[in-house]
């Protein structure tokens, strides 16, 4: 999918780019799985009634993977990220 970040907020809400997509935006709603998974239901800018699901999965301290929901047995990767402590600044 081409992803180079993902931003997880603590409000419920993430979001990342898509360059396969057509530059999509993708806006998610994320709930805890387990202490180190996330789910993600998502929906790109470019196509609003398309939804698709993801699990965020951390391994180690600064380590995570993004993974497509394809069935019950199947995810795909899409990207792996490093953590980077950084704190938005409201208005910017």
């Amino acid at each position: 999918m081409g992803i180079k970040r993902l931003v997880v907020g603590f409000d419920g809400k993430a979001e990342f780019v898509s360059k396969q997509s057509g530059n999509a935006n993708w806006h998610c709603f994320w709930g805890k799985l387990s202490d180190n998974k996330l789910s993600l239901s998502c929906t790109p800018s470019t196509r609003p009634s398309q939804k698709k699901s993801f699990i965020l999965g951390t391994s180690g301290k600064d380590k995570a993977e993004l993974y497509e929901i394809m069935d019950d047995k199947n995810n795909t990767l899409l990207a792996t990220f490093i953590r980077l402590d950084e704190n938005p600044s409201p208005g910017k």
